[in-house]
């Protein structure tokens, strides 16, 4: 089962569960932004977790186009994305991993 935590990269900071809650998530961001583009700028593998810190370029339905960088804790399993979690802060990720201090 699929588990997003959103944490500290997005001001609701919720928890979304499976392909329920990914259908939740994505409702509720297209209720926001009307363009997404995602521009992953590197990875730092962990065994079976993965750091990616990616470039958002974000376009709200009010007009406000908004570009900012986020790191994301991905854990996988047999080829499948288990959980996801959003950070501001490397030094926030890199803990997640257990690499504080890289």
């Amino acid at each position: 089962e699929l588990v997003i935590e959103e944490n500290h990269a997005f001001p609701d900071a919720a928890s979304y569960r499976g392909y329920e809650g990914l259908a939740r998530w994505w409702r509720g961001f297209f209720d926001v932004y009307d363009e997404l583009e995602l521009e992953p700028l590197d990875f730092t593998e962990h065994g079976e977790r993965v750091m990616v810190l990616t470039r958002h370029r974000l376009q709200a339905k009010s007009g406000v186009l908004l570009e900012r960088e986020i790191i994301q804790v991905w854990t996988l399993r047999d080829g499948r994305a288990l959980h996801v979690t959003g950070y501001m802060d490397r030094s926030d990720a890199l803990a997640a991993l257990g690499l504080q201090g890289r």
